[in-house]
């Protein structure tokens, strides 16, 4: 368990760097630039935040166990989360059909990537969205990249004991997440438009 103290002030380290981040989203990002523009920028500015996480982390030990667990479970992957999700979004732009009905098939099979994502990690996707905490000991501690599986590498996590085994995982399910939405409103707008262009022949 986390001690009230420890946990605070985590939390409040989490908000205010994290805070400062939506503000540089909200304000820094040309949204005049073409989506797959945008997205680098956000991506940027994503990686910039993390760096100062980083270098937080460096700077001081970990009070505890518990405080470890809390920021590999809960704070890093608030970031290296967004660090996927433009990772995806920038690649489903960029690979996406210009033919609306190629384009229809396409950004079904991008949407329906979080199922695939959930049946091939369904053991850890249910321990960690239960809220179990049984493994975390395991799961959420620092780690030589050695033993982290390869898979859930990144090339924004290159040395050890600033990462844990699953904190990757964590981030990945959130990515998926976003990017499911995100590719379901894509499929909503090239089918309006076929439907549209139907409408109008």
């Amino acid at each position: 368990m986390y001690t009230s103290d420890e946990q605070v002030h985590l939390e409040s380290c989490r908000d205010e760097l994290y805070n400062d981040y939506i503000d540089a989203l909200n304000s820094q990002v040309d949204k005049t630039l073409p989506l797959t523009e945008q997205i680098a920028q956000r991506f940027m500015i994503t990686v910039q935040h993390y760096n100062k996480l980083q270098c937080c982390t460096k700077d001081a030990r970990f009070p505890s166990k518990a405080a470890e667990i809390y920021y590999f479970k809960h704070i890093k992957p608030l970031f290296t989360s967004r660090l996927e999700l433009y990772t995806l979004k920038f690649k489903g732009l960029l690979f996406a059909p210009v033919d609306p009905v190629d384009a229809v098939d396409y950004w079904r099979a991008e949407a329906g990537r979080l199922e695939l994502f959930r049946q091939q990690h369904a053991d850890f996707i249910d321990y960690f969205e239960s809220g179990y905490t049984h493994m975390d000991d395991s799961y959420f501690v620092s780690s030589k990249i050695s033993d982290v599986p390869t898979a859930w590498r990144t090339a924004y996590d290159v040395e050890d004991n600033y990462s844990s085994t699953h904190d990757g995982l964590v981030a990945a399910i959130l990515a998926h997440q976003h990017y499911h939405r995100f590719a379901s409103r894509q499929l909503e707008i090239i089918r309006a438009g076929i439907t549209e262009l139907n409408e109008t022949r």
